[in-house]
């Protein structure tokens, strides 16, 4: 596929991808950002495409894989005890012996679950 190709499917298919990066996401600037990433991955993948299937569901693909890497790549992983203090104590409540020994308490009654349970 040549460059104009490109050209012809960007025009052709942008505002269709668009819709699904905004349905996907939920947020228009992130769409953006997918649409941009496609067709990036587009112009780097022409010369895989072999035509068996749709260019659409092709380019529809790509933002999906690439939706779902950007996923990945945004998942945090954070401790249990910083999660705690997160959503049992604000700066206010750190203070006060109540909140840090509810705190204590439910960090105590935690660890008597297994790991899948917490």
């Amino acid at each position: 596929m040549k460059i104009p190709e490109l050209e012809e499917l960007y025009a052709r298919y942008r505002s269709d991808l668009y819709r699904y990066c905004c349905f996907l996401t939920h947020d228009p600037v992130w769409a953006e950002d997918l649409l941009s990433e496609t067709f990036l991955r587009v112009l780097r993948r022409l010369p895989t495409f072999r035509g068996e299937g749709s260019v659409k569901t092709w380019l529809f693909g790509i933002a999906r894989n690439i939706w779902l890497e950007s996923l990945r790549r945004r998942h945090q992983s954070v401790s249990l005890d910083d999660l705690m203090e997160r959503y049992i104590t604000d700066d206010a409540l750190t203070e006060t012996t109540a909140a840090r020994q509810k705190l204590r308490r439910v960090q105590a009654l935690l660890q008597q679950k297994d790991e899948r349970t917490r």
